[in-house]
């Protein structure tokens, strides 16, 4: 009797062990902090290996609502509603003095991939930046 629940005891601890393993390996991610200020994300450029979990603090120090959002083709002149089908992700709006915890899975595919801000004026004022996959 005794035997069986020291094996009890050992199979519960033993899968304590394993699980407590996998959910902090799962739960693992890349942080980044991207300030955003006038009309520039800093840092401009993430480096980022395909396929990843990540997670983007962004901190947005500029007096307007803005948004980082990465598209999958390059915005040609303004940033219109024609472009929304090109998005491969979007923070949504961060509000002036605010910030933002932002998690999304890279893409698969290893390219440099735009990074704008689709509030009103700021593409067109230079917010840009890029993601570079590997």
């Amino acid at each position: 009797m005794k035997r069986i629940m020291l094996l009890r005891v050992g199979l519960a601890l033993s899968l304590i062990v394993l699980l407590a393993g996998c959910s902090s390996a799962s739960a693992a991610s890349t942080i980044f902090d991207v300030t955003m200020t006038g009309h520039q994300f800093t840092p401009a450029t993430l480096d980022v290996p395909s396929n990843a979990v990540i997670t983007v603090n962004l901190i947005n120090k500029s007096s307007t609502s803005q948004t980082w959002t990465v598209m999958l083709a390059p915005v040609k002149g303004a940033y219109t509603s024609a472009d929304a089908g090109s998005i491969y992700f979007d923070s949504g709006p961060v509000a002036p003095g605010t910030s933002k915890l932002v998690t999304f899975t890279t893409p698969t595919v290893t390219s440099t991939y735009p990074i704008i801000s689709t509030a009103a004026g700021q593409f067109q004022n230079g917010m840009v930046g890029k993601l570079t996959v590997r």
